[in-house]
């Protein structure tokens, strides 16, 4: 099943997540940015804090395993998304703005080309469209409803072909010009309209995404 871990998490939640990403970190080091020699070393406090926030989803793929003495439940996939602005900009590329991002996509390779990856993604848009936040622009507050577009991005590596083929089967496109920068990597987004209701005196309003581009 596609599991959603909870905030906060319980502690099976974090060991399981744990060993999932230093398996994944071992297995495909060309995949991410970090290494298993960095996060093996990092404190449970560190993996609690990664699980701990309202403005991060980390979402498993979860396999029942029957075994001769009782089935077990194996996690076979991961992926997280976070809210606007909660990453460095240096850390993403100027025309970016703000957007939320889609990090640490991994499925087991034993597993793969069965639709997992796809329903992972399918999860992280339905938990934007349930965080989904927008700051109205140019509306008077006598206006109920407006129009705006929420980005949701993700970068993968250029040499990962089927990571790409992934991604644009979800409807995700190159960000102009990051597919002939040179650089290893790729920036893909995806732009989601938004039907926002007005938010009183703040100017900000809930939103639901009702169509993704």
């Amino acid at each position: 099943d596609i599991y959603r871990i909870p905030v906060p998490p319980s502690e099976q939640d974090v060991a399981q997540y744990r060993s999932l990403r230093l398996h994944a970190l071992e297995s495909d080091p060309d995949s991410f940015s970090s290494n298993y020699a960095r996060e093996e070393a990092f404190p449970l406090s560190e993996w609690y804090s990664r699980l701990d926030s309202p403005l991060r989803c980390t979402i498993a793929a979860r396999l029942q395993i029957a075994g001769v003495e009782g089935s077990e439940v194996r996690w076979i996939g991961m992926v997280s998304v976070l809210a606007p602005n909660t990453v460095p900009v240096d850390d993403l590329p100027n025309e970016l703005g703000s957007a939320f991002l889609v990090m640490g996509m991994w499925v087991d390779s034993r597993y793969r080309c069965g639709g997992i990856g796809n329903r992972l993604l399918q999860e992280g848009v339905a938990w934007v469209r349930s965080a989904a936040t927008v700051q109205t622009h140019g509306i008077s507050d006598n206006d109920s409803t407006a129009s705006e577009a929420v980005q949701i991005a993700l970068k993968t590596h250029r040499g990962n072909v089927a990571a790409t083929k992934l991604y644009a089967s979800a409807r995700f496109q190159p960000m102009k010009g990051s597919a002939k920068d040179g650089t290893a990597d790729v920036w893909m987004v995806k732009s989601c309209s938004i039907q926002s209701r007005s938010g009183g005196p703040s100017n900000v309003v809930a939103g639901e995404i009702t169509q993704c581009i």
